[in-house]
């Protein structure tokens, strides 16, 4: 899972705490359980959920909803 994060994360590295964030996402989505990720703006919100979230996705041949109010 972990390559999975890396190659699916834009970035060539995650910044401080960014990759334990997303293990942690990844976890709690896979036994099934709610997510809230409260963070500043600018800290990697969106692609640290998208990097977990994908590799689930695809492994089970899911599709992903994603809206963004602007």
């Amino acid at each position: 899972t972990e390559n999975k994060l890396h190659r699916l994360f834009s970035y060539t590295q995650f910044r401080v705490s960014q990759e334990k964030i997303t293990k942690q996402i990844e976890e709690s989505i896979r036994s099934k359980k709610n997510v809230l990720l409260v963070a500043p703006n600018g800290t990697g919100k969106t692609i640290i959920a998208l990097s977990s979230i994908l590799p689930i996705l695809s492994e089970k041949n899911l599709k992903l909803i994603y809206l963004c109010r602007t």
